[in-house]
């Protein structure tokens, strides 16, 4: 019987081994190229390598030596987890201070269309006003969605009356989706509303996608800065289309008395924009996971950093990171127990 379970456990263990070598593969290097055939074909191929070459070997190598091999697999990614984790609470920032209209319940978890607000507040310094910025994310205009979806989800924007509406990309992920887009587009705030790309609009089609955000009333900020201001209230608004759509490049400082917003599509880019002026950085790219598991969070995180700003507000030295959920959803179409969402943002004095 012994002799029998040691090739069954040994090959377990190595196949549990290969799965958590897959994960953090597609995390942060598989899930970052462009969308491809040959990114599909890795992804196959990096998936029967590593699990079922992993089981397979096991079977194979069921001396007791040859376990110090998945345990010391497992020992480097536990630490790298307590690593992430401790870094995930180091820059942790406030909760919302409330969320509408609920939580996901264990017995739905299929929550593509569950749209929720989270509303944040921030004191800063730089402002004598309240500002109120309400952020969309990843729409992933899609005609297999229905378009009344989008357009309440653009109207619950609207109804807290932004002083700004932010846009961080990722509006389509095929071009057939266009139309769809443009049908839904428009400004939902009292100011002004700007737009970046995401990867997968550089990846579909830029020009045509943000000729379509320009034609729907949306500012898009191409690597550039757009000064305002808000009864009396200077701001600046910068678009950072690093790694997509511009080399890595500083972005350019602005005066010390102007509150500087920064959009930029995926957060890996917050510790170089910590570095900048940016007061408060928004972004989205990593749906949160879009599947998520219950008491464990998100899996698949696409991002050098994993799992660390995969979702909410975190700070980095004193620059506030909005990371969004989105209210789409990409490759595959669904969502589980991974809420859509809009984030509301008010930036008061600080007393």
């Amino acid at each position: 019987m012994i002799i029998l379970l040691a090739p069954l456990v040994s090959s377990l263990l190595f196949g549990v081994a290969g799965i958590s070598l897959f994960f953090l593969l597609m995390n942060r290097c598989l899930l970052l190229l462009e969308d491809s055939k040959m990114k599909t074909l890795l992804m196959y191929s990096a998936g029967l390598v590593l699990v079922g070459g992993g089981f397979v070997l096991g079977f194979f190598l069921k001396h007791p030596f040859w376990m110090l091999f998945p345990l010391g697999v497992f020992s480097l990614l536990l630490l790298g987890e307590l690593r992430e984790l401790f870094l995930r609470h180091i820059h942790r920032g406030s909760p919302p201070i409330y969320t509408q209209p609920h939580r996901v319940q264990i017995t739905a978890p299929i929550t593509t269309t569950d749209l929720i607000v989270h509303h944040y507040q921030v004191p800063h310094a730089k402002v004598t006003r309240r500002i109120r910025i309400v952020h969309i994310t990843d729409i992933h205009a899609d005609q297999r969605f229905p378009r009344d979806y989008y357009k309440k989800a653009l109207a619950t924007a609207e109804s807290y009356q932004a002083d700004i509406a932010v846009f961080t990309g990722d509006f389509i992920s095929h071009i057939k989706a266009l139309p769809c887009l443009a049908d839904i587009l428009r400004p939902i705030a009292k100011t002004a509303s700007y737009a970046i790309l995401g990867n997968h609009d550089f990846w579909v089609a830029p020009e045509a996608i943000s000729e379509s955000l320009c034609q729907a009333g949306l500012h898009v900020l191409k690597n550039e800065s757009h000064v305002l201001n808000i009864d009396g209230q200077p701001l600046a608004v910068t678009g950072y289309d690093f790694p997509w759509g511009t080399k890595d490049e500083a972005i350019a400082q602005q005066p010390s008395d102007h509150l500087h917003l920064v959009l930029t599509h995926t957060p890996d880019n917050i510790y170089r924009l910590a570095e900048c002026s940016a007061d408060l950085v928004f972004a989205g790219h990593y749906h949160a996971g879009q599947v998520r598991l219950p008491f464990r969070g998100s899996m698949i995180v696409p991002s050098i950093y994993g799992s660390r700003f995969d979702h909410g507000h975190f700070v980095v030295g004193k620059t506030d990171l909005f990371v969004a959920a989105g209210i789409g959803a990409s490759y595959p179409p669904v969502r589980i127990y991974c809420q859509p969402d809009i984030f509301v943002v008010d930036i008061v004095p600080a007393q």
